[in-house]
């Protein structure tokens, strides 16, 4: 019988997941939101408390809205975006836009998940996920006022 071939856009997205899952146990899940598909991945045995059905709005509406309007006002004159963080009470969401979409990875409490950013990061950059902004307009702090 014929092994089931995943599209490419999943496959990528479960590369990603499986490898960022990887880089820590304090890892809560990951979320790749590419070319219109979400694929998500809770990491196993985790109790999550059924939460994905609300994470899943997350991800389908207030992360690429945030980063929409984010990457907007960015390019205005602060060179672009590179990320997002939310820290809420149970959770640090770290938010990557990609080519396509974005990267939405979550933190248990109390991790200190700035280590993992720049792994984050390498990763989407090796896997050619990440769009690099050459449109650098300048310095937001820079701007005149009158």
């Amino acid at each position: 019988m014929p092994k089931k071939r995943l599209n490419n856009d999943r496959l990528v997205a479960e590369q990603v997941s499986d490898q960022v899952y990887s880089m820590s146990d304090h890892i809560r899940y990951v979320a790749v939101y590419y070319h219109g598909k979400l694929q998500s991945v809770s990491k196993p045995g985790l109790a999550r408390l059924n939460l994905w059905d609300l994470d899943k709005y997350d991800e389908l509406i207030v992360n690429p809205t945030l980063i929409t309007l984010l990457r907007q006002r960015g390019n205005i004159d602060c060179g672009g975006i590179r990320q997002v963080i939310i820290e809420y009470r149970d959770i640090v969401q770290f938010v990557h836009p990609i080519n396509g979409g974005h990267l939405s990875v979550g933190f248990a409490p109390l991790t200190d998940y700035t280590r993992f950013i720049p792994k984050i990061t390498k990763l989407l950059r090796d896997k050619k996920l990440i769009a690099e902004n050459r449109q650098q307009q300048g310095d937001c702090r820079d701007t005149e006022t009158d």
